[in-house]
């Protein structure tokens, strides 16, 4: 499968609320008025009054016009929420568990939905029209930046490469470096990463094993890893140790 990413306009719309298509609809209405300014129809059935939204995959210049939608609807009795994205002019179901994972975005069409539906989102969430019945365990460091990664690799010897040099600016969040030991139980390890100037990333393990395994995944909370840059033009990264959890950092490669 061929995937699609555009770096820039993920960053220009970041998920800033760690939204996904599940807890969209476990999101709270705080102001029914205002909401209602940002909705596109009313229609009356046996449960109440439904508001309704919907989020085509036209970017810009329309360039795909509404191949592809995401829909939502606010039930004004009941204050529940629904939403769906569908494709192929809505004959079938666009399903994916998380925005922004270059598995699930096929083609263009795909991303520009996404991006709609965050936007969209985030504006009514900056408004206060939307919140979260705990609004620190969902909202993100505005800081923090898009993962999208290969989601496990295993490999053997010293170090591990990993070429981004086609992308302008990736992030690598929560890196997981494992081994199996005697007993058949995964053994974490502590690294060094080594950025090169052009984009590569070298994984160091500080442990000696026969075979690694390293797995990325997205969180939302954690803390930078900061990078000095040296006099050979290469960046260093400070030690990430990995304890019993994920050790969760981020790196920026330029």
């Amino acid at each position: 499968m061929n995937g699609y990413i555009d770096f820039n306009l993920i960053k220009k719309y970041p998920n800033k609320y760690n939204l996904t298509p599940s807890n969209i609809e476990k999101l709270k209405i705080l102001n029914w008025e205002e909401l209602k300014k940002y909705l596109r129809h009313k229609i009356v059935l046996k449960d109440g009054v439904w508001w309704e939204h919907f989020e085509g995959c036209n970017f810009d210049n329309d360039k795909y016009d509404d191949y592809s939608q995401f829909r939502i609807a606010f039930n004004e009795k009941s204050n529940k929420i629904i939403c769906g994205f569908t494709t192929y002019f809505g004959c079938k179901d666009y399903i994916f568990n998380e925005f922004y994972k270059i598995k699930d975005i096929e083609q263009e069409r795909d991303l520009y939905v996404q991006v709609n539906t965050i936007k969209y989102l985030n504006m009514l969430l900056d408004k206060g029209i939307l919140g979260f019945d705990n609004p620190k365990s969902e909202i993100i460091d505005e800081k923090q930046e898009l993962v999208i990664v290969p989601s496990l690799t295993r490999f053997t010897g010293d170090f591990c490469d990993v070429d981004y040099s086609t992308y302008k600016n990736i992030i690598l969040d929560s890196i997981r470096i494992s081994t199996i030991d005697k007993n058949n139980k995964t053994k974490l390890i502590p690294f060094d990463i080594k950025i090169g100037g052009k984009g590569g990333c070298r994984i160091v393990p500080s442990l000696r094993a026969d075979e690694y395994l390293m797995s990325y995944q997205r969180v939302t909370m954690g803390y930078k890893l900061k990078l000095d840059k040296d006099n050979t033009n290469t960046y260093t990264g400070h030690k990430l140790f990995i304890d019993n959890t994920l050790g969760y950092g981020e790196i920026e490669l330029r």
